[in-house]
């Protein structure tokens, strides 16, 4: 196959997961998700004010069809590439609003957009170990963002009873029809203004240990009920 021809069916293919495959997939998500039953814990007080959502990237795919069902006025971020037009794609027809970048390339410019989106009293979702990995290693640039604008970064999980897993390098899952998926929250993480690299440094290595332990704590949980 020649080089233009290649490059004839990368775009046709494109077109036709944008304007096709999303939506068909959104909707077969939207009635999967009709027969979740999904338990949250306390966010009252996340709908009265503008927060950072930190989710896993294995776990985006429940949170955007989750989040902006409880979240309205919400930005998600999404990376530069293909997949993450394809992404905002899907975003938008959930209900919330794309953001462009990631923290391997675009970084500060997705600061300033997600900066932007805060500032007029919206939230942000994003992935903290995204685009690329490691998985669950959360890079800076959700602490960054915390402390430039004082907002309160919430660590979220999502854990499904019953599960797909992909073999993607975020281990990403789909939870089963029917399957109960708790959505859960951490303690909200004020970045000091101003932060050095060291507070930097140990604000994301707190956040990290927080997504990780609320996962360790549900299941200890589902433990002591068996």
């Amino acid at each position: 196959m020649t080089k233009s021809r290649k490059k004839l069916v990368r775009a046709v293919t494109h077109w036709f997961a944008y304007y096709i495959g999303i939506p068909v997939i959104y909707a077969l998500l939207w009635l999967l998700r009709r027969t979740w039953r999904i338990t949250r814990g306390d966010y009252t007080w996340v709908l009265k004010q503008p927060i950072i959502f930190a989710v896993w990237h294995g776990e985006m795919l429940i949170g955007v069809t989750e989040i902006p069902y409880f979240k309205r006025d919400i930005d998600v971020l999404a990376s530069r590439s293909r997949d993450g037009e394809l992404l905002s794609r899907f975003i938008r027809i959930a209900g919330a609003e794309a953001i462009r970048g990631s923290s391997s390339s675009g970084q500060f410019g997705a600061i300033r957009s997600m900066r932007g989106s805060l500032d007029q009293g919206r939230s942000v979702a994003l992935a903290v170990d995204g685009p690329r990995g490691p998985r669950a290693i959360v890079k800076s640039g959700v602490i960054l963002l915390a402390s430039m604008t004082g907002v309160p970064i919430v660590p979220s999980v999502m854990i499904p009873e019953r599960y797909w897993q992909f073999k993607s390098w975020d281990r990403a899952i789909l939870p089963k029809p029917f399957s109960r998926i708790d959505f859960i929250p951490g303690e909200p993480l004020y970045v000091p203004p101003q932060a050095n690299k060291d507070t930097i440094e140990r604000c994301r290595t707190r956040l990290e240990k927080q997504l990780i332990n609320l996962h360790k704590k549900k299941l200890l949980q589902e433990g002591d009920r068996v």
